[in-house]
């Protein structure tokens, strides 16, 4: 049976500063339960289970979409979530406030030649 440690493990290399709390001892047959933003900043969970890097690795999972790096980080603390897409200061307060998160696969790359994120208002 492989443990959740293993599990995020193999997960490292494909989220974007993703975070952890205590972990929950689950199998590999469990799904893991993913929390994100519906941007595309945020949105790696979404290419994971998408481009069947889950399925290749002989695992399951579901996202959850949220409004909020800090309702991501409040699911994580609350164990109804195992990995969460968070921007990096949230974490941060977290960890200054003495929560035990643990981060990996932090990066965000932004080019103003290509941006990826846009700020819309009405005329």
């Amino acid at each position: 049976m492989a443990t959740r440690r293993h599990i995020l493990a193999r997960l490292a290399g494909l989220a974007s500063t993703s975070l952890l709390f205590a972990p929950r001892a689950i199998n590999a047959d469990s799904p893991i339960r993913f929390g994100a933003s519906a941007t595309e900043s945020f949105g790696e969970s979404f290419y994971l289970l998408d481009g069947g890097f889950l399925d290749k690795a002989g695992l399951s999972g579901n996202v959850q979409v949220f409004n909020t790096s800090g309702q991501i980080i409040a699911g994580i603390a609350g164990n109804s979530l195992d990995v969460g897409v968070s921007d990096i200061s949230q974490i941060a307060n977290a960890v200054n406030k003495g929560l035990p998160f643990s981060f990996f696969a932090g990066s965000s790359v932004y080019r103003s030649d290509a941006p990826a994120t846009v700020l819309c208002v009405a005329k």
